[in-house]
């Protein structure tokens, strides 16, 4: 946790000189892990790691909606992952001990209705939670930064924390937090 802590002091110091001024940025979108978006269909393939290793790796792309308001409101997103996923058994046998024991690479690419996109880079993580009654709570959280974006959305630069809510067995609620600011034109 201290080096997650000394790792965004570093990226706010050396960020500061390229932004005009960042702001906070809050932004919600809704994955329905049956349906997706119209056009962009779920796809989810999941490779066993073999007999007694307690995970496996998902490769999976999903798409949802942009539901909070204000800088990608009204965007659809395509979320390209690459996890390892511990299995259900492992959490509840305790393999957990403190650590996140999932999680990996991502990428999430918000579309605009005038077509102008913005994608982030992700860095996702699983830690399951014990509960006093019933099987252990995956807690899905990571960081966010962005990379790229074009039109409306160009020179914008960010980073900051997501984490994911279940509000139902088939919909994933993404809450992305953080600071964005456009950078000085050259």
């Amino acid at each position: 946790m201290k080096k997650i802590r000394q790792l965004w002091l570093l990226l706010a110091i050396f960020s500061l000189p390229l932004f005009g001024r960042a702001e906070p940025v809050k932004i919600e979108f809704v994955v329905n892990l049956k349906t997706g978006e119209r056009g962009m269909p779920n796809q989810y393939e999941k490779l066993e790691l073999g007999e007694g290793s307690g995970r496996y790796v998902a490769a999976l792309r999903q798409s949802g909606k942009v539901t909070s308001k204000g800088l990608l409101e009204g965007a659809t997103v395509l979320d390209w992952g690459f996890h390892e996923v511990p299995t259900e058994e492992a959490a509840a046998a305790g393999s957990n001990q403190g650590e996140p024991i999932g999680g990996g690479p991502g990428y999430l690419v918000f579309t605009l209705p005038s077509g102008d996109k913005l994608t982030m880079r992700l860095q996702m993580h699983l830690q399951y939670v014990p509960q006093s009654h019933g099987a252990p709570r995956p807690f899905i959280f990571g960081l966010w930064q962005i990379i790229a974006a074009s039109g409306s959305l160009s020179r914008l630069q960010g980073t900051g924390v997501i984490r994911i809510e279940r509000p139902s067995a088939e919909d994933r609620l993404w809450v992305l937090e953080g600071e964005v600011g456009r950078t000085k034109s050259k």
